[in-house]
């Protein structure tokens, strides 16, 4: 359930201070299953700029989604 998934982690990103690396990927991997690019790529940019030494982003920056 790919929608209800979307709706508790934007739940939790608004709950957070600073999402962690986790979070943020997870974000990218659900918008890019429903299809929003523009939401994906936004979790991506922060991915990058927060946490350019991360395993995830460097996963994103490979397109490496599953």
């Amino acid at each position: 359930d790919f929608s209800g998934a979307k709706q508790y982690l934007d739940r939790y990103m608004r709950a957070v201070p600073t999402p962690g690396p986790e979070a943020l990927w997870l974000g990218a991997r659900l918008e890019r299953r429903l299809g929003d690019r523009t939401a994906m790529l936004s979790y991506g940019n922060q991915l990058r700029l927060r946490f350019p030494s991360a395993p995830e982003t460097k996963a994103f920056m490979e397109g490496r989604f599953q």
